[in-house]
């Protein structure tokens, strides 16, 4: 059979217009899936930043704390260490009014450990040391006092120690 109307002819695409077309295609195909590949890893790179962000903060926070706790610490310490002072000039006020006139004292020695001072001294004679034992002995704030090494210089003057113990209100 012979046809009269004639069939129209497929014409042959060239091979460079396929392998340009298929190249095309992937090439989409590439850039669709790499853009959500760059999506996910941007997406996990933000996770990461906000928790080390998260970490750097509570991080800064423990150093904040524990540089506030350090100063906490050194406050308390010199607090303790102020309270626990012992004032010794306001010994000395003290003492001056207990000296009786006619006694000089050459030697002194204090201990703030248990509150003992130690002087030693010379009286014109044993009255005036008596009296100024007494004088030690009146006065409230003197606990105990011991008196010992006594004895008779050259000159007939009286050389003594006294050991006085002291209540530690004296030095506050």
């Amino acid at each position: 059979m012979v046809e009269i109307i004639p069939k129209p002819t497929k014409e042959k695409i060239p091979l460079w217009q396929i392998i340009l077309f298929y190249l095309s295609i992937s090439l989409i195909v590439v850039m669709i899936i790499s853009y959500f590949v760059i999506d996910y890893f941007q997406k996990q790179a933000e996770n990461n930043l906000q928790s080390l962000e998260k970490a750097i903060a509570e991080r800064t926070n423990k150093d904040l704390e524990e540089e506030v706790i350090g100063y906490k610490r050194k406050i308390e310490d010199f607090s303790y260490l102020l309270s626990q002072h012992r004032k010794t000039s306001k010994f000395f006020s003290f003492f001056e009014k207990l000296i009786h006139p006619r006694v000089w004292f050459s030697g002194f020695s204090l201990s703030l450990k248990d509150f003992r001072v130690t002087v030693s001294g010379t009286a014109e004679s044993f009255r005036i040391l008596g009296q100024q034992l007494i004088i030690f002995q009146k006065n409230p704030l003197i606990k105990k006092t011991e008196l010992s090494g006594i004895s008779i210089g050259p000159e007939g003057k009286i050389h003594f120690t006294f050991n006085l113990f002291l209540n530690p209100i004296v030095f506050k």
